[in-house]
Parts: structure tokens; sequence; C-alpha cells
């Protein structure tokens, strides 16, 4: 005898987590990071993804640290919690503006 219940989905196909996540993530973009000195790093995400990962993306490209930075884009600073595709005009091939704090002292020549 059986206990509990059956969902009858023997034989059935489900996507993996992650072809779930990829379809739910939206489009590959591509950003341009521009820094203090006028160099400028391309970077890719998906739209689903958040400004936070962004700058966890450019943390680990620059070395510099996530508190050290802010990124604007059309002159507005980009909020940590929304998503790329919450950002207006943001598409591929857009510029963004990494500002980096005062206090900060860093080579961005180092930057590849």
């Amino acid at each position: 005898m059986n206990k509990g219940f059956s969902l009858a989905l023997q034989g059935k196909s489900f996507p993996s987590f992650k072809q779930e996540d990829e379809l739910y993530a939206g489009d590959t973009i591509n950003l341009f990071f521009e820094f203090p000195n006028g160099k400028a790093i391309k970077l890719s995400f998906k739209q689903g993804q958040d400004v936070e990962w962004a700058k966890n993306v450019v943390q680990d490209r620059t070395g510099l640290s996530r508190s050290d930075f802010k990124l604007f884009f059309e002159n507005k600073q980009m909020i940590e919690i929304l998503s790329l595709s919450d950002i207006p005009n943001l598409k591929d091939g857009s510029k963004v503006q990494v500002v980096v704090n005062d206090n900060v002292e860093f080579n961005f020549d180092q930057i590849a």
C-alpha cells in the first residue's frame, strides 16, 4: 500500500533549474562601463540580472570594492535592487558610467 500522494509525474520531462533560469533571465545585453579616465570595458549580462550583480562583475574585473563606486546611466544612479530590464532605455550597447568615491585611490590604467 502506497502512503502519501502521487503527482503522476512519471515519464514527464521538466526543465532543469539552469534551463528555467536561462528562460526567465532574458536576452543577453552587452554594456560598456566607462571609468573616470575615459577607459571602458564591455561586459555581458542577462536582462533579468540586477544592478547588484553588475556591480559584483565590475568589482571582479577591476578589483574595486563595490562600496567604492556607483553606477550611473543617463545621469541617474542605478539602484542595486532593480534588474537591468527595469532601467528605462538601457539596452544592448548602452554606456554606464562608473563613478568612484572621492576618497578612493585607484590606478585605472590597470583595467584590461
